[in-house]
Order: C-alpha cells, then structure tokens, then sequence
C-alpha cells in the first residue's frame, strides 16, 4: 500500500476512533452502513446539519448628475458621461444580504483509489440546494486564489455511491500525493496517526469543515 493510500482496515479503525471521540466531545458525527449484494457492511460517516453564515454583497450604481468630478474625487465614486458629454459621478451603494446555509458531510472510503473522500450537500434556509457556482462563492478567499485552475474538478458533483442521489464531492484524484507529502514516510500504517483526521483537517476547512482541537490527539508523533 503507498504511503499516500489508506487500506479498508486502516479506514475502519480510524473511523472507529474518531467517532469515539466525536461522541465523547458531542461532535456530531454519526456511523452508518452499506449493505451490498454480497451482505457486507461498509461504515462511513455522517454530520447532518452543520449551518455556516453566509454574506453576500449587492452593488447598486445611482447616478448623481449634479456633481462633476476631478481626479481627486473618491473611488466610491464613478465617472461617467451624461446626455451632454458632461463627466457625471454615478454613486456606488454595497448592499450585504446574510443568511445561513445547511450542510451535511458524509465521508466514505473509495476502494478504486484508497482513501477516503468527502461528499456533502449545501441548502438554503428555504430549502433550495446551492449551485456549484454558489458553492464556490461560500468558500473561503485564500483557498478560491489557490484552486482557481482547479475548480470544475477538485468539486464536482456526482452521485453518492451509496445513496444514488447528487452530492458535491472533493474529488479524491489528489488525495494520495498530498498525504504521501504530510505523513511520515516508511511506517506501518498499523502505527502511524489517524489518516482520516490527518487528511480531514487538510481539505475540511476547504468547504467549511473544520475539526475541533480534541481530535489531534490522535495525530501524535507515530508511536
């Protein structure tokens, strides 16, 4: 198994641990199971209702004909020409509409490319699902720079592999080569820190999942 990868067992016992803990410090997280043709149970974890703010700025652009500006004049300010050819200011009023939206993560394990990906669904308070697009705009500014040439494929939407219905879903295609860079390399992955905490704290904050502190005590130093 590379370094980067994390067996079925491994995601097990990780999976086992966290919710341990996430019940021990009333996180949220909840198992569930997959049952397949074949009568096999597959945990993965569930966090329902995770309810992130959201702000949004509107501009509205009112034309003022009775002022003329200079150079000097604010930015808030605009110029324009009027009927006349006259330099007019056109005023430029933000307007903030705020709301909360609902998420709910689910993370299941992938045995095509061995780790474990994160599927989640975003809603508004009147229920209405959020678009890729407005997803986009909810995450934050420093992670859009960074995956700007990434972003129709570090977030798609596909459909859950479980629950045959859509989720957004941070595509796992880069998930092995950035573990291969975080943890430790050449050790047993029977000892090595919890992978699912490791990678989860990694890409979370991305679209508003963010651990508590209490879960590093299971990425100590490799024991």
């Amino acid at each position: 198994m590379a370094t980067g990868c994390a067996s079925f067992d491994e995601f097990c016992r990780n999976v086992d641990a966290f919710l341990k803990l996430s019940d021990q410090s009333k996180d949220g997280w909840q198992r569930s199971t997959f049952e397949d043709s074949s009568h096999q149970l597959t945990p993965y974890m569930v966090k329902k209702n995770v309810l992130r703010h959201s702000v949004t700025s509107q501009r509205e652009v009112i034309p003022d004909t009775n002022t003329v500006l200079s150079t000097e004049d604010s930015t808030e300010d605009q110029l324009v020409e009027d009927d006349t050819g006259t330099a007019a200011a056109e005023k430029t009023l933000t307007e903030s509409s705020s709301e909360f939206h609902q998420y709910e993560y689910h993370i299941v394990y992938s045995s095509s490319y061995s780790v474990p990906v994160l599927y989640f669904t975003a809603c508004k308070s009147d229920g209405k699902l959020l678009s890729l697009d407005e997803v986009w705009q909810a995450i934050p500014e420093y992670y859009q720079t960074r995956l700007q040439h990434q972003r129709w494929t570090f977030i798609t939407q596909q459909e859950h592999p479980y629950l045959g219905r859509p989720f957004f879903q941070l595509h796992p295609c880069h998930t092995a080569d950035l573990m291969h860079a975080v943890l430790p390399q050449g050790t047993d992955s029977t000892k090595r820190s919890n992978y699912l905490v490791t990678w989860l704290s990694s890409v979370g904050p991305v679209v508003g999942l963010s651990l508590p502190l209490v879960y590093s005590q299971l990425c100590n130093n490799d024991r």
